[in-house]
């Protein structure tokens, strides 16, 4: 049963990225983290730049973009911001973006406003997928386990699934067997 989530969560995230590329021609500033839209002329595109970090959002297709909110490296409530590894958003209205430090990182105004919460201490938090606009599941790596939580109120709480997922050379072995 994890090898088969682990599997299905791959192939969903190798679908999500194969058409990026071609919404960006208008961003010529920083490192995108990450693009996606809503519909076919709604997107949203997380950008990041030294000491800052900037949500992009588009109503045509990505032809003209507006900066939704930005953030200082020395903004105490949305440091972490800077270290962003993904953005999620369901709904035009919620954002999700996980950070390197296990930390999420949410809005629920439509990227106005952010507050962050430390799911996970001393771990990485790979990835989000969202079911809709407040359930959810997270990929949590440590330095030997891969953790998955879940949450049913846009993770104000969660709970652990399973903690005995192994990472490297153990993880591979159980697939390739």
């Amino acid at each position: 049963m994890k090898i088969s989530l682990l599997i299905l969560f791959i192939l969903i995230c190798q679908n999500s990225y194969s058409s990026d590329w071609k919404h960006i021609k208008q961003l010529n500033t920083g490192h995108v983290v990450n693009i996606d839209c809503w519909d076919s002329l709604n997107c949203y595109c997380l950008l990041q730049q030294t000491g800052f970090a900037e949500l992009y959002l588009s109503s045509d297709g990505g032809k003209k973009w507006l900066m939704q909110y930005k953030t200082e490296y020395d903004n105490p409530q949305t440091k972490r911001f800077l270290n962003a590894k993904l953005c999620v958003s369901p709904h035009p209205d919620y954002f999700y973006i996980s950070s390197w430090e296990g930390t999420l990182i949410k809005s629920t105004d439509g990227g106005k406003n952010f507050s962050s919460k430390q799911l996970s201490d001393k771990s990485i938090l790979l990835h989000i997928l969202m079911k809709d606009s407040i359930t959810g599941l997270s990929v949590i790596s440590s330095t030997k386990q891969v953790y998955l939580q879940t949450t049913k109120d846009a993770w104000e709480t969660s709970f652990t699934l399973d903690s005995n997922i192994y990472r490297t050379n153990i993880l591979m072995e159980e697939i390739l067997e």
